[in-house]
């Protein structure tokens, strides 16, 4: 009963993060549309195609990226105002990114002595979604060029440590003896 409840609030924990990853790549290039029921309704598909594929595979299958790269480009052609050639540059661009903290991750993750096989594509999963808020985070303070920012530019180093704190937390929780409820909770809090 607790695994299926843990593993159904890590679940949501991720979608919901790669939701905002999404979210907020796009939104950092272009300007959003107003709401439809198309653009809806394509959030509504991805985030059930998340659900249901981003996290019980931990790697996904060739079918799978490719309807998830199709997903994310109907997005923004749906969703905001794309011009041109821009948007595939980007979404080449994001999802290479992505791919390669992912790869990145479990290279280090599969370095480590970590006992099953399931529970390092959870850590790499968790710790590549964090890498990816940070990154996209970051991408769009420097795209968006704020002049006016409500926090002074020499802190936003600091701001840096919160995440860095995550993924040690993270790490910890994963690695403590057995999957316990709490230690759910925590990812997802941090995630």
């Amino acid at each position: 009963m607790y695994n299926q409840i843990e593993d159904i609030l890590l679940n949501i924990s991720i979608v919901i993060a790669t939701v905002w990853i999404v979210k907020r790549f796009w939104g950092s290039f272009f300007e959003e549309k107003q709401n439809s029921i198309l653009s809806v309704s394509l959030w509504i598909v991805y985030c059930i195609f998340q659900f249901f594929f981003g996290y019980h595979n931990g790697r996904l299958q060739i079918f799978a990226t490719i309807l998830n790269i199709l997903l994310i480009l109907s997005i923004a052609m749906v969703a905001y105002q794309s011009r041109g050639k821009e948007k595939y540059f980007l979404l080449a661009t994001f999802y290479a990114g992505w791919s390669l903290i992912e790869v990145f991750v479990f290279s280090l993750i599969n370095s480590f002595d970590i006992g099953e096989s399931q529970q390092r594509d959870i850590i790499g999963l968790v710790l590549s979604n964090i890498l990816m808020i940070l990154s996209v985070y970051a991408l769009s303070m420097v795209a968006e060029k704020r002049k006016e920012s409500p926090v002074p530019g020499k802190y936003y180093f600091f701001l840096l440590l919160v995440p860095v704190g995550s993924i040690v937390i993270a790490i910890n929780e994963f690695c403590s003896e057995g999957k316990s409820f709490f230690a759910v909770v925590t990812i997802s809090i941090l995630i």
